[in-house]
């Protein structure tokens, strides 16, 4: 078959770039695969093709209003059997990859970042703007292309079904995978007495990890407030990723923790990051299915996150890990009790590490192929 897939960015860094990364060079094993993109890195194939579109804009918001114009003006006088978007990035698809929820997710921007650092109303108005015109585009996509709708975890299948009324039959679950090879527990060894002193973190200290960006929206002010609620002395946290670090720093320090929070830069390699960690800190209000709560599992991280997508299949409650409200008291609770209790700490690792293993980015490239064979095999390229 030859198939057109249409993503703003691809890349190894994580999120939706990395599963496209990953799906398309598997992918173009079997079939020709061409890539529609704004930039691509780090990504081959022998059957695979690259389509650099031109973008004026760097605001990832004007990028995801872009690609839907630009992708239209591309494949115009194409011809391929599927053509898969990524929820409603484009106006032509015959099928599509759900890898994040815009209704949930607006309703939680409003609900946190509203209430910790509220935006201006010029902001304000353009954040609810962005929020109702992306959840148009995904509803339009999911509606077009019932039959042949995939996500990444349950959770979005279940958003998808209540949200934009489909059946569990026009529907398929392709879950998220792990490079098992990058993310273990062996790590520790190589990474962890080095990193903690560069970040000048004390080698006994418990240290909680968060990794990712929007840091509102995934429940970072809820970790801060955690710190400051926790009775072991010696507990740290390392925030990594793109947000905005003066106000943490601010809000850290009117809590009295300011001088055991760490913050570092996005970074291409998180290794050392989940090496010098004890566990892994993720209370967002709504997600698809994050890739770094499977790369922490599968460094034998406990998780204390919230019901996301992957939880499900990650976190039996206090075997490998907690579900945890956005509520910073419990966190706090759930974080203290691996942090006074070394034992349970090292039998959630290995629980997790054990469930972290069943996930497979070539078994989600195998689930894709089913889905685009049932519904595209032996049809002429449109």
């Amino acid at each position: 078959m030859r198939i057109a897939i249409i993503t703003e960015h691809i890349n190894r860094r994580g999120g939706q770039e990395r599963v496209v990364a990953e799906l398309a060079e598997r992918l173009s094993r079997y079939h020709e695969v061409h890539l529609y993109c704004f930039s691509a890195d780090n990504i081959r194939g022998e059957r695979l093709t690259i389509h650099k579109m031109w973008c004026p804009f760097s605001s990832s918001s004007l990028q995801g209003f872009w690609i839907i114009l630009a992708s239209v003006f591309v494949l115009r006088n194409t011809h391929y059997h599927a053509i898969m978007s990524q929820g409603g990035n484009s106006l032509r698809q015959d099928c599509l990859m759900l890898h994040t929820c815009h209704a949930l997710r607006a309703r939680r921007t409003q609900a946190v970042e509203w209430k910790y650092h509220p935006p201006n109303p010029i902001k304000r108005f353009f954040q609810w703007s962005r929020a109702r015109l992306f959840l148009h585009f995904e509803g339009r996509a999911v509606r077009h292309c019932r039959g042949a709708v995939m996500t990444v975890s349950q959770y979005l299948k279940d958003y998808a079904m209540s949200r934009h009324g489909l059946d569990d039959d026009e529907i398929y679950v392709t879950e998220n995978g792990v490079d098992h090879e990058v993310f273990k527990p062996s790590l520790r060894e190589q990474y962890r007495k080095a990193a903690r002193k560069k970040l000048d973190i004390p080698e006994d200290a418990f240290l909680t990890l968060f990794l990712g960006g929007r840091w509102f929206d995934k429940g970072v002010p809820f970790l801060v407030e955690a710190l400051g609620k926790m009775q072991a002395p010696n507990a740290y946290l390392l925030i990594v990723g793109k947000g905005d670090t003066a106000f943490f720093q601010r809000f850290a320090d009117g809590l009295g923790v300011g001088d055991r929070i760490r913050f570092v830069p996005p970074t291409s390699r998180p290794q050392a990051f989940y090496a010098m960690a004890d566990c892994f800190g993720f209370p967002s209000d709504a997600e698809g299915f994050p890739l770094v709560i499977g790369e922490a599992a599968s460094c034998g991280l406990p998780l204390v996150t919230t019901n996301v997508g992957g939880s499900e299949h990650l976190v039996e409650e206090g075997v490998s890990g907690y579900i945890v409200p956005t509520d910073g008291d419990i966190i706090a609770q759930r974080l203290d009790s691996l942090a006074q209790n070394p034992e349970l700490l090292e039998s959630m690792s290995k629980a997790v590490h054990e469930r972290a293993l069943k996930l497979s980015w070539d078994k989600q490239a195998e689930q894709v192929m089913e889905v685009l064979q049932q519904h595209f095999a032996g049809r002429r390229p449109s």
